[in-house]
């Protein structure tokens, strides 16, 4: 069986319109958080990114 790499984007694209972007995400990419909170909150702590130019 192959992967159909489109149809998981469209996937993807629709559980994030769903409102479950970041647990959605999180699989995707293969991470497995321990708890819920990178999910629900609160975060740790904030990074602030430099501007890009």
């Amino acid at each position: 069986m192959s992967l159909d790499w489109s149809d998981m984007a469209w996937d993807a694209w629709d559980d994030y319109q769903s409102g479950h972007a970041e647990a959605f995400c999180c699989g995707y990419a293969g991470l497995r958080p321990t708890d819920t909170r990178p999910v629900e909150g609160p975060p740790d702590f904030w990074l602030r990114l430099p501007p890009t130019s």
